[in-house]
């Protein structure tokens, strides 16, 4: 009995320590994508469905494709391989961390949140993402 009590305590622990952490990240890319995907959907129901999901805060990962700064902003062009992609991206990450952003690499792995601002679906089927007010993880 002290065993399973002991278990309880600790399963409910873990799960008060790891379940806020899974629900920050909010919607994953690909499950985003697949639901934004225009051969599934008419116009309307795509914007309806972003309506859902626009300004929620993600925690996403992928590749760096290219990273840009400027005097304020940069911008980071992401890959994430598990969905087709637009001239080698999907996710553009908007923010004003410049410091961190002019270290990046092209083909290095990072993690990184931010709000969905904006997407757009391209003729070969790719869909992209915006973030805003990113931060590098």
């Amino acid at each position: 009995m002290l065993a399973s009590t002991r278990m309880f305590a600790v399963t409910a622990l873990l799960t008060t320590l790891l379940l806020p952490a899974a629900q920050a990240a909010g919607i994953g890319y690909g499950a985003l994508v697949d639901q934004l995907r225009i051969e599934n959907k008419t116009k309307a129901e795509l914007k309806e469905t972003w309506k859902k999901y626009k300004g929620q805060e993600v925690i996403w990962s992928g590749t760096v494709a290219e990273a840009k700064t400027g005097k304020k902003n940069a911008k980071v062009y992401v890959l994430d391989s598990s969905r087709k992609n637009y001239k080698g991206v999907n996710i553009q990450v908007n923010s004003r961390d410049l410091e961190r952003a002019a270290k990046l690499k092209r083909g290095q792995k990072i993690r990184f949140k931010g709000q969905l601002h904006n997407f757009k679906n391209h003729d070969n089927g790719a869909v992209t993402i915006s973030l805003r007010n990113a931060e590098f993880l």
